[in-house]
């Protein structure tokens, strides 16, 4: 979940286990911005009881500073994330709903910490078939309870109860769904933030 200055205003990348950024934002920087072995970042998170997401001022304001300075944040490859995610769910006893929804407030709150709601009010979260699609799901709702004006791109969407679950809850408070024809050439245009929640750690294949 990392904010980064592109042609858009603003984009946040989300992440199935991106909850944990907190944890990472309290944690003593290694001595380089990638983790040298899963088991090392694994360990951390262990020690830190997954308290990866909490109301403390003092970690939201560490976390604002991590992502104004590029340096000190750590970042998973594919492999490591899938090791936290089986953890999680193994061991720790996670569902995947629970991941979704910790992982899509992370996102939003991510989001109100850094971008106020009066500047950055329009937000264009576009959404994949899968849990990392779920996650922005969830975020917009959240998003939309923080004030802000979201709106969704979800083209190929998922069947399954989890997921019609979660866009009966955004079209109940009326957020709008965008088919990809309807998106502008320029999203700057008409959005503050586009968050990119179209493929996780399990994506393969090509972009183009």
């Amino acid at each position: 979940m990392v904010p980064l200055l592109t042609k858009y205003k603003a984009m946040i990348l989300t992440h199935s286990s991106s909850f944990i950024t907190h944890i990472l934002s309290t944690s003593t920087p290694a001595s380089s911005p990638l983790h040298p072995s899963p088991k090392g970042f694994i360990d951390s998170i262990l020690r830190h009881k997954f308290r990866g997401y909490c109301s403390n001022r003092g970690v939201m304001a560490s976390s604002i500073k991590v992502v104004q300075n590029p340096d000190t944040i750590s970042y998973l490859n594919q492999r490591q994330a899938a090791e936290v995610d089986e953890i999680l769910m193994g061991p720790l006893g996670f569902s995947v709903d629970q991941l979704m929804e910790l992982a899509g407030l992370s996102v939003a709150t991510a989001i109100a910490e850094v971008y106020n709601v009066k500047d950055y009010n329009r937000v264009l979260t576009i959404c994949g078939p899968g849990n990392n699609g779920g996650d922005g799901l969830v975020a917009a709702r959240h998003l939309y309870h923080f004030g802000y004006k979201p709106f969704v791109c979800y083209p190929k969407r998922t069947a399954k109860p989890l997921y019609t679950g979660l866009v009966t809850q955004l079209e109940s408070l009326g957020i709008p769904f965008l088919s990809v024809d309807d998106l502008p050439i320029n999203l700057s245009e008409d959005f503050n933030i586009l968050v990119d929640a179209m493929f996780g750690f399990s994506f393969h294949g090509k972009y183009f």
